[in-house]
């Protein structure tokens, strides 16, 4: 999803994107801390395959999200 941010510069102005920045970065912290609460059950439990299955389904969402994303505004002139 990291890659994602590299839109943003073309979309948004600095002040929108240093806050949604901040905020990210936030709950990019906060996830650290309880992905190993909820990943670390979930592989006891169910296995490594199925850890691994829902590790490579968030990869594909996030790829397709980054597939999807507009062509951004390469090439235009900038006020």
């Amino acid at each position: 999803l990291a890659i994602l941010s590299l839109y943003a510069a073309e979309f948004y102005s600095a002040g929108v994107r240093a806050t949604a920045t901040t905020r990210l970065w936030a709950l990019n912290r906060i996830s650290i801390v309880f992905a190993p609460l909820i990943l670390l059950p979930l592989l006891h439990g169910s296995g490594s395959w199925t850890l691994l299955l829902i590790l490579a389904l968030v990869l594909a969402i996030a790829a397709g999200i980054t597939c999807l994303a507009p062509a951004g505004r390469a090439g235009e002139e900038l006020a």
